[in-house]
């Protein structure tokens, strides 16, 4: 009941006055701003007080009609044909979007269904009673109702609809006081231009309104030409209705003038809210972007990547990120510089101080290297090409620090390769290095170690004592070999060595780690002193490079040593 008599008391006053402005009691209104605030009701509250607002409308109708033309029953035909028209347009434009002005598309169905299908639809019924109640012409009353109710349904329900659901008073609230006498002062010009341009009766001026409702459009957006949009609807209508202005110098009669005045508003309607829509959505699509780009620019500066834009050229138009800390140079030390510049400052050991070639690469580019002022800090350089019409537009070049992650994959290949007890290579990465050494040239020995009787050892003392003693001769090798030699764990108690060099060389290496065990006092877990004792094959690379003639050969002289007797070395015949 609170709605209904909220619509009803603005809807009443409203009919009464356009009634009593702008028609002689029987034809309709040249234009119908009541209904308006039924749409508006309709488009804000939710469907189940729909039929609070409609029983409304009937009976503010019917009162409207009964004050202004003398009581008639029929009158509540009248009041009927207008909450129709009200309750189709209300459920054609929710169907499709309760805001009619958010965007140009939502607006031009706003204009479809509540400027055109339902208007039609109530001037159908609607002259039909003026036909019957005061004999006017079904033609002509058609024609001034279908206009009359499309102007009211797009001139008012913007204005009414902000009002229902706050969105006005909302925007009012978020101007400060400096905009909020911007707009006044801007509104009190446009009323002032209308008023001119619908009183003034030596020269037409009908074309000053539209400018100004352009203007007011761009500078003041959605609300403002709202706003202007009513201004023009009750100004034009009170100067056309005194018989006075413009349109009084049309020789033509009272219907004409009013279809004219019709058609001019209705017009004007819509290239201001036309504009309206467009200026919105584009200043909406503007505030984003600008929200998305400072987001953006936030997240480069505050980021851990050093990006840089090159022009054509090569040379470098801005750049963001901790560049000093990750480069050593300032942004602004960057800024201006060519790659091929940046990269004979940083040291970047590589294709990238080729500018022209690397920037015009169709596929991103990217390498990592190492600082030439930190040698322990891995950066990984990218270049992406920015490709327009099949030329180079520009450039992106991200520097990342690597280091981590480059350190945790050494990690992971060291352990995938690294026996865990005596952390010399296990037979993966044996393996591995002795294919690697196949590809070089030189002499290339191998040599086969074996811990004598570690059964007996494992047996005696336990396997925790049978791990120290490799873990011991493990470190002895280590100390009787060269950084270029590859030692490796190859089986449960069997070492191998490859020496880059002469036979008899490696062989006289084994001699002194055989010896360097046997003098090598080596404890077990309980204290005992254990004898540990180890045999060494040695053999060198036939002529032919056969891989397994070198092992066969070296297993062949570790037998041999075991058989007379283990602990020593001896080379394959």
């Amino acid at each position: 009941m609170q709605i209904a008599l909220g619509v009803g008391v603005l809807y009443a006053p409203i009919a009464i006055a356009t009634i009593f402005v702008s028609s002689n009691g029987h034809n309709h209104a040249a234009i119908w701003l009541a209904d308006a605030v039924g749409l508006a009701a309709l488009l804000t509250l939710p469907r189940r007080d729909w039929p609070f607002v409609i029983i409304a409308i009937v009976i503010a109708n019917h009162l409207a009609n009964d004050i202004t033309r003398g009581f008639e029953w029929g009158h509540i035909l009248y009041g009927m044909a207008n909450a129709g028209q009200v309750l189709l347009a209300g459920t054609l434009v929710r169907s499709r979007g309760a805001n009619p002005l958010a965007s140009a598309g939502s607006l031009s169905r706003f204009f479809l269904w509540a400027g055109l299908v339902a208007p039609l639809c109530g001037a159908a019924v609607g002259s039909l009673v003026s036909w019957w109640l005061y004999q006017q012409p079904y033609d002509t009353s058609m024609i001034r109702w279908f206009a009359s109710n499309s102007l009211g349904f797009l001139v008012g329900t913007p204005l009414f609809r902000g009002l229902f659901d706050g969105s006005l008073r909302i925007s009012f609230s978020q101007l400060n006081a400096t905009q909020r006498q911007n707009m006044a002062g801007l509104l009190a010009v446009f009323t002032l231009i209308v008023y001119t341009a619908f009183s003034w009766q030596r020269v037409p001026l009908l074309f000053l309104p539209v400018c100004a409702l352009v203007m007011v459009a761009v500078w003041l957006g959605r609300v403002g030409v709202t706003v202007a949009i009513m201004i023009v609807a009750l100004v034009a209508t009170a100067t056309m209705m005194s018989d006075y202005g413009p349109l009084d110098l049309l020789a033509v009669d009272d219907f004409r003038k009013a279809t004219f005045f019709q058609i001019y508003l209705g017009l004007l309607l819509a290239t201001g809210l036309l504009v309206a829509a467009i200026v919105t959505s584009r200043g909406d699509a503007m505030a984003k972007l600008a929200e998305r780009e400072h987001m953006l620019s936030q997240l480069l500066k505050h980021g851990k990547e050093v990006i840089l834009s090159l022009d054509a050229e090569g040379r470098c138009k801005f750049c963001v990120g901790p560049a000093k800390s990750l480069l050593g140079l300032a942004s602004d030390d960057i800024v201006g510089c060519t790659l091929v510049e940046l990269a004979q400052r940083l040291g970047i050991p590589f294709a990238v101080v080729d500018a022209s070639e690397c920037a015009a690469r169709s596929a991103p580019y990217a390498q990592e290297f190492q600082l030439a002022r930190a040698r322990r800090t891995w950066v990984e350089v990218s270049i992406a090409p920015i490709i327009l019409d099949g030329c180079l537009s520009s450039s992106v070049v991200t520097f990342r620090d690597v280091t981590m992650q480059r350190v945790r994959a050494e990690d992971l290949q060291r352990r995938a390769f690294t026996d865990e007890l005596t952390q010399v290579l296990n037979r993966a990465g044996f393996e591995r290095q002795f294919e690697h050494l196949l590809q070089t040239s030189g002499p290339l020995s191998l040599a086969l170690i074996d811990l004598d009787s570690f059964k007996s050892i494992n047996d005696t003392f336990g396997h925790s004592s049978g791990d120290e003693a490799l873990a011991v001769i493990a470190d002895i090798i280590g100390a009787h070999t060269r950084k270029e030699d590859v030692v490796g764990r190859i089986g449960g108690d069997e070492f191998a060595i490859l020496f880059r060099t002469e036979p008899a060389i490696a062989l006289a290496a084994c001699e002194r780690i055989c010896k360097c065990v046997e003098e090598t006092q080596i404890f077990a877990t309980d204290r005992r002193l254990m004898n540990v004792t180890i045999s060494c094959g040695v053999a060198t690379m036939p002529p032919e490079g056969n891989r397994q003639a070198l092992f066969d050969a070296a297993d062949m002289a570790l037998y041999s040593v075991k058989h007379h007797g283990r602990n020593g070395a001896r080379l394959a015949a």
